[in-house]
């Protein structure tokens, strides 16, 4: 076996993995740039408009409600995708904020991965090619929508159940217990599924003591009262159907001979881990089976055409938590005096491999010019939503120089238009409202629209204001600085007509030609004379 072992491996394992854990991350964050779904930006355009209108108390006291009422989960609804970087695009306009947000918290549920099995120094390198192999579990770290806090609760939750000095304070445990429960309100809703870690720890934790025992079933009873009194699943149906009972969770195809959404070797790593992990991770096994439950019983509910990466990212957390716990459990047959056995070796060669794999895989990708995509990373496939527009940062540039350079915008577009549809808008008004920030956005960029809000709000008129602000413009003599845009082909009836009435407003009112730069997809028109 010795032989075998990669040469190189042999002498720098550490170098490697530091290596290939970050050409995975920068490939991923260079390629993609601005070229994201209007999804990621959301959250913090909801947080922008609700601190700026509301004050931060206020903004608060209304995402606490929507994280309870709101029909369906989104960054609107969280107190971290919506307050942090609508804050922080308050203090700098910046619209990667909520990527970035979501890359730290990715660093903390790597960090807590590290810190539950007890690995030390010289496991790094195993930890870091484990990660690297994980392609999907990288993509969702670094994107603006936050899929990946979904694992949160349940790292924090182990963390609880591990950390010696919180299991000799059942208060503290539970109080910590229900602040997760509460964080799992405003995270991806298969954090609330971390209700089980504490469920099953208080069933099967021999070495726990029963006050110890009552603090975590005690913060299984909020998680649970959160389930059942709160419905807020896509089918808003009775609360005791079982696929409202965890939050919206698709189906998905099980996947361990299709490699195109992940290399499969890490749920074979999780189930083959399942034999040399100690008694006392039993809970841990338990959860493993329970995500991999309900995915077999959704899938058969829904069909395989609903496969979508995304859902696979708690198994992805308990199948390498596994792994790791394993390995850890193990050490008299991976090490030998501070040195690999046979069995390590192997094993370190095996992630190695696989963290290869998926190095080929994202440079095979990125090869494509993210222009010609509607995915800006590997495995974020779904079929209905999270889709790139390669066009939309063009003409955010193009309108965002129009604004700096002293113009007033009369933008003839709005919530009804088929690129804002619910199920995966573009978020034109949301990526401005972030560009711009407040007060320009209200001040150059006219918005007239019935429909003032979607998911998230920005700043947009009622439809008689136009009428209104005709007059103003002609006293002003301020016309000679607006522009009109409107989209070529707006596909939406509804919206259609609504455009259309605006339009023919203004050209009974002023004389149009059309501007010196074209912009893709968009119509320009500069007002010339008065009526």
């Amino acid at each position: 076996m010795t032989s075998t072992f990669p040469r190189f491996l042999r002498h720098s394992p550490l170098w490697i993995a530091i290596l290939l854990f970050t050409a995975s991350i920068l490939g991923r964050v260079l390629y993609r740039g601005v070229y994201f779904p209007g999804w990621d930006i959301l959250g913090a355009a909801q947080g922008q408009y609700l601190i700026k209108t509301q004050g931060i108390l206020g903004a608060a006291k209304h995402i606490f409600y929507d994280s309870r009422h709101y029909q369906y989960w989104a960054p609107i609804s969280s107190w971290i995708y919506t307050l942090v970087p609508g804050g922080l695009n308050i203090i700098h306009p910046w619209e990667l904020w909520t990527s970035l947000l979501t890359f730290i918290l990715f660093l903390l549920i790597l960090r807590l991965m590290f810190f539950i099995p007890k690995l030390g120094k010289q496991d790094f390198p195993l930890f870091l090619f484990s990660i690297t192999g994980c392609s999907a579990f990288l993509s969702f770290g670094v994107v603006g929508y936050p899929f990946i806090t979904g694992v949160l609760p349940h790292a924090l939750a182990w963390l609880l159940i591990y950390h010696p000095k919180i299991r000799s304070r059942p208060l503290a445990t539970f109080i910590l217990g229900c602040l997760i429960a509460e964080l799992s309100m405003h995270c991806y809703e298969l954090g609330r599924t971390a209700l089980l870690v504490f469920l099953f720890n208080a069933i099967f934790d021999k070495k726990a003591d029963k006050k110890l025992k009552l603090a975590w079933i005690g913060s299984s009873i909020l998680f649970l009262f959160y389930i059942f009194y709160y419905r807020i699943s896509v089918s808003h149906q009775t609360v005791f159907d079982y696929k409202n009972i965890f939050g919206v969770l698709p189906v998905l195809e099980l996947t361990l001979t299709q490699a195109k959404y992940d290399s499969p070797l890490l749920f074979i790593l999780g189930l083959v881990s399942c034999f040399f992990v100690k008694r006392e991770r039993f809970p841990l096994i338990l959860n493993l089976f329970i995500q991999w439950f309900l995915i077999f019983v959704l899938f058969k509910s829904f069909g395989p055409e609903n496969v979508r990466s995304r859902r696979f990212l708690v198994l992805e957390f308990y199948s390498l938590l596994l792994f790791l716990c394993a390995w850890k459990d193990s050490s008299n047959k991976t090490h030998l005096n501070s040195e690999l056995t046979n069995m390590g070796k192997f094993v370190l060669t095996l992630v190695f491999l696989g963290a290869c794999w998926q190095i080929i895989n994202l440079y095979n990708f990125i090869r494509v010019d993210i222009t010609l995509r509607n995915r800006s990373l590997p495995f974020t496939e779904s079929l209905a939503d999270y889709f790139t527009k390669p066009k939309v940062p063009q003409t955010l540039s193009a309108i965002e120089r129009q604004v700096n350079s002293g113009k007033r915008l009369l933008l003839l577009y709005n919530y009804f238009s088929y690129t804002e549809n619910t199920t995966d808008p573009d978020g034109l008004p949301e990526r401005l409202y972030i560009r711009l920030g407040h007060q320009k956005f209200s001040e150059q960029i006219l918005i007239f629209s019935d429909l003032k809000k979607r998911y998230s709000q920005v700043p947009i008129r009622d439809p008689k204001d136009l009428a209104e602000i005709i007059p103003s413009l002609k006293k002003e003599n301020s016309f000679k600085n607006i522009e009109i845009w409107k989209l070529k082909n707006e596909i939406n009836s509804k919206s259609q007509t609504k455009i259309l009435s605006q339009m023919a407003l203004l050209q009974s009112h002023f004389n149009l030609t059309k501007c010196s730069e074209e912009v893709l997809d968009w119509d320009c028109f500069k007002v010339a004379s008065l009526k």
